[in-house]
């Protein structure tokens, strides 16, 4: 996958990423190096993408699962709301040609320092 690294022409965001976290990075088979993304499955949506500069390729497409911090459905309560999932890296940190990396924004330090505040309170 790191040789697709090296042919990425750009990296298009779909959605303001100071918003976000943690995105998932994920890789997809893109026939074309301006095909848009489809969106994957009703459980997530496309937040960004890698524009490749080769025909028939691997990309990277940037996702949220409805159940991530960040995504639409916040009753559901699980380790994605105070974590960061495996193939999960902080937006800020992506570039044309580098994969993303974890922070201690993108692992929810800060979510999680929230947390034990509020149950030392009550």
């Amino acid at each position: 996958m790191n040789q697709n690294l090296g042919r990425e022409q750009s990296i298009v965001w779909l959605e303001d990423i100071e918003c976000l976290d943690y995105v998932r990075e994920i890789w997809e088979w893109c026939l074309r190096g301006t095909d848009v993304p489809l969106d994957c499955q009703p459980s997530c949506r496309v937040v960004g993408y890698a524009v490749p500069s080769k025909d028939r390729c691997l990309r990277r497409l940037f996702i949220l699962e409805n159940w991530d911090r960040g995504g639409t459905d916040d009753r559901c309560e699980t380790p994605c709301r105070t974590g960061m999932p495996a193939d999960g890296v902080d937006p800020r940190t992506v570039a044309v040609g580098v994969r993303g990396s974890g922070t201690a924004r993108s692992w929810g330090y800060q979510a999680l320092r929230t947390q034990i505040g509020k149950r030392r309170k009550a």
